[in-house]
Parts: C-alpha cells; structure tokens; sequence
C-alpha cells in the first residue's frame, strides 16, 4: 500500500491482506505472495480473479513447490508459467487464454 501511494498509484491499485475476503471482478494482473499450499487450495478461487489475457504472479514458492503449484493454476486454465528463480525461491508468471 505505501509503495503503491509513493508511486501515485493508490487510486489504481488494491491490496486485501486476507484471502478470505470476497473480491469480485477480474483484474488484469493479479498477485498473490503467500506459501505453496494456501495457492493451491486457493487456486480455482484466485485463478477466477484473472481477466481474459491477464496475468497472475505467485511468489513467496520454494523451487522445490514450484511445480506442483504450477499444476493447480495449469488444471484452471491459466498457461504454463514463466518462472523466475533467485536462490532457493522461486515465482511463477501465468496468463488467462482467451
């Protein structure tokens, strides 16, 4: 939130810290930093999130989960991901086809 006001993009920008909040509508880039298997469980809720040709970023993934995680965003119809590794750590890029 701060770095988004620092950037003068707080009025294009929302965060929700809580995974249980209800978020409706589809979003052109969605970003969720949490662990492996909180993004797999919430994977057809997030995935749902994603706005046709938008793109999804998970972070916070050991290397070792990556795949799996991949999968549960795969089995929604997002793509195969562009991955990013720094040391052990590891975050997926997926788009919404169509």
């Amino acid at each position: 939130v701060d770095n988004a006001a620092a950037n003068g993009l707080s009025d294009r920008v929302s965060v929700h810290l809580d995974a249980a909040v209800a978020i409706d509508g589809e979003y052109a880039v969605v970003v969720a930093n949490v662990l492996a298997e909180p993004l797999i469980a919430l994977a057809s809720p997030i995935s749902a999130r994603v706005a046709p040709g938008g793109r999804l970023i998970l972070s916070g993934l050991m290397a070792s989960q990556a795949e799996a995680v991949a999968a549960a965003y795969r089995a929604q119809g997002l793509s195969t991901p562009t991955v990013r590794r720094r040391d052990e750590w590891v975050s997926l890029e997926l788009t919404r086809v169509g």
